[in-house]
Formats: structure tokens, C-alpha cells, sequence
């Protein structure tokens, strides 16, 4: 099921569907085709997106994307520490995941993934601070390079071992969450 937002889009998709697939297979061929677009596009048109994925519950009446679960997600996407590792990047593509996603999928390299390409983030959200796991295809030490650029200035909470980044460069573009 998907909606729109109006600068991205929600999308629900069934639970059989395999977590590991879709974290391999959606960032890499979103990644490819952004790439592609962006080749022959000026500088100023190029597309740039945010992808959070979250596991959890919809509620499917009346509204199918009314929920924890995406609200949770929607919150991801709207970080400013995931706006911050694209900003951090020249790749077009940044992906945050859930601690629910990272433990039960990407920790256990399920389906060929790397757990090391991943970051830890934490993320100070309207429920408290949540464990998030950031990776950049194209740029795995994107949110390393981050946190350590932005080491000099004075600590927030929401980074687990130094301060929140100073924006490097632009990151239009517009986000995309999955909730399964």
C-alpha cells in the first residue's frame, strides 16, 4: 500500500515479504537509479532521499498508515542526523533502520548483508532517544566521517559519541519510509 505525503511517500508492504531482500534490493536499485537520473541532470535538479524502514503494526481502518509503527518510521525520516548523512555525502541515498530491523536483519547479515556498513545513531525523537543504524550505499563511512568531523563541538544527546554535524552541503530531495 502506498501513500503519498506530498514531498514523499509511505509505504506499507506485507509482512512475507523478506526483510533481507528489500534491504538488499531497494537501496542498491534506488541507488542505481538515482544515480542514472542524476547523471544528465544539472547540479541543482539532481534528486537526493532519505529511506527509513521500520517493522511494526498498521492499522489498516480506517486509515492504513495510522500507528506506532509509523509514526516511528516517519519520526527516522525525519531526523536530522539521517538529513545529516546525506548532507555528508555525495551519494544520493541515505538509509536509516530501526533497532527492530537492525537486530533482526542486518545484525545477523541476513540475506548477504553487512553489518559492518552500518553506523549507529541515536536519534532524540518525541518518545525519548532510539537506537537507529544509519549506511550510505556507495559510501559506507559517510556517518563515521561525520561524527568524526564533528567531534569538536560540545556534545548533544543525540549522537552517541559527539556532537550533531555541521551541514556540509545541500540535501534536497524527498524522503521515503517503509513500515512492514
Amino acid at each position: 500500500m502506498l501513500q503519498d505525503t506530498g514531498d514523499g511517500w509511505l509505504l506499507s508492504i506485507d509482512p512475507n515479504v523478506s526483510r533481507s531482500l528489500l534491504l538488499d534490493a531497494v537501496p542498491r536499485g534506488l541507488r542505481q537509479r538515482l544515480l542514472d537520473y542524476n547523471q544528465d541532470s544539472p547540479h541543482a535538479e539532481r534528486l537526493r532521499l532519505r529511506l527509513a524502514m521500520h517493522a511494526g503494526d498498521v492499522l489498516s481502518d480506517p486509515d492504513p498508515f495510522v500507528g506506532e509503527a509509523t509514526n516511528h518510521v516517519c519520526g527516522l525520516l525525519d531526523s536530522e542526523e539521517l538529513r545529516d548523512c546525506l548532507r555528508a555525502t555525495t551519494q544520493p541515498l541515505a538509509v536509516m533502520v530501526s533497532k527492530e530491523i537492525y537486530q533482526g536483519v542486518v545484525r545477523r547479515a541476513h540475506g548477504g548483508l553487512d553489518p559492518t556498513a552500518w553506523h549507529q545513531i541515536v536519534v532524540e525523537g518525541k518518545e525519548g532517544p532510539t537506537d537507529t543504524w544509519v549506511h550510505v550505499p556507495g559510501d559506507v563511512d559517510a556517518p563515521a566521517r561525520l561524527e568524526a568531523a564533528s567531534s569538536a563541538r560540545a556534545p548533544i544527546s543525540a549522537w552517541p559519541r559527539s556532537s550533531p554535524p555541521t551541514p556540509s552541503a545541500s540535501s534536497g530531495g524527498s524522503g521515503w519510509s517503509t513500515t512492514w
